[in-house]
């Protein structure tokens, strides 16, 4: 990810003395999340998808597509009509 040892753990100590509690503990070598830790990533997993999904509703909206279209239809018609639609 292109990011040294001393970097992240700048950012860590950055993101624990924000929020005020540790995010990480050590165990063994490794880190390991504390409930905080697991707490953030989880708000983290939805801000993340929330922006995806605005960004893809900005594009849709820029490019004109917009909106939803419900169809309701015989099998036949909709084979003989939807092709003609998009």
């Amino acid at each position: 990810m292109h990011l040294t040892a001393p970097a992240v753990s700048q950012q860590l100590a950055v993101l624990e003395r924000e929020v005020g509690v540790p995010v990480v503990e050590k165990s063994g070598r490794t880190l390991r999340l504390t409930p905080a830790g697991e707490l953030l990533v989880a708000h983290a997993e939805v801000i993340l998808g929330d922006l995806a999904s605005a960004e893809s509703d900005l594009a849709a909206l820029k490019g004109g597509r917009h909106g939803l279209i419900r169809v309701a239809a015989f099998a036949s018609a909709a084979r003989t009509l939807l092709p003609t639609v998009y």
